[in-house]
């Protein structure tokens, strides 16, 4: 039997000293304060799938407003992977949340190709 409980308020969240768990703590106006305790494959789960789950709210709640989820970019980094055969692309967020992506030189130079067309767009646009 599934339990239904209606949160409205993300109250804190917490890390184990251990790194082995996270504890999210959510209240809501007619609820007391719960704690649901997550294992890391689970935040990880979480992490991946909650974006698609947002976007899927959107689509039922609005037509024609935007269904892109962007987040404001703080900063990016480029780095060099451990076995020299691909790249790592470090994308943080003001909030310092941070993701990282495995890309191949290709892919990397696909990225350059597609910000110099933009960027000639854009040009082209304001003149």
């Amino acid at each position: 039997m599934n339990s239904i409980i209606n949160a409205d308020t993300l109250l804190n969240y917490t890390v184990s000293e251990d790194g082995e768990s996270a504890t999210l703590v959510l209240g809501g106006s007619a609820t007391p304060p719960l704690s649901l305790t997550f294992p890391p494959a689970l935040v990880e789960c979480l992490m991946l799938t909650l974006p698609e789950i947002l976007l899927a709210m959107r689509g039922r709640r609005a037509q024609g407003e935007s269904l892109s989820l962007a987040y404001a970019l703080k900063k990016v980094d480029v780095s060099l992977a451990q076995d020299l055969t691909a790249r790592i692309l470090t994308l943080t967020t003001p909030g310092d949340l941070s993701v990282s992506f495995r890309i191949s030189e290709e892919q990397l130079t696909e990225i350059k190709q597609r910000d110099a067309a933009l960027a000639e767009q854009l040009r082209r646009f304001l003149q």
